[in-house]
């Protein structure tokens, strides 16, 4: 079940019902609290969802294809590490490991 106000920031923050669904469907599915949805609002998941390039359909079986396409299908979200805008690699890897 998803909370009343999950619902309510889901329709201020999306433009379409399929985006509305996508955003309650991963609140079931993986059980986000409100704070999560939130930062998946505001990251805009649902845009990013699934754009990884790949072969895995040319270069695959098909349920090996499927399977390796599904682990890249959420990207990566670093905003747990205070970056600059405009930040190099290195300075990504130095906050990953913290030094």
């Amino acid at each position: 079940m998803v909370p009343w106000r999950h619902h309510v920031e889901i329709m201020r923050h999306t433009q379409s019902p399929e985006e509305a669904l996508f955003y309650i469907t991963k609140t079931v599915e993986e059980g986000w609290s409100r704070s999560t949805l939130l930062v998946k609002l505001k990251s805009d998941l649902y845009s990013r969802q699934g754009h990884a390039l790949n072969n895995f359909a040319r270069a695959l079986p098909t349920t090996q294809g499927d399977l390796a396409g599904e682990m890249l299908k959420d990207p990566y979200n670093f905003d747990f590490i205070a970056l600059r805008d405009k930040y190099v690699e290195r300075e990504l890897e130095d906050a990953l490991i913290g030094v």
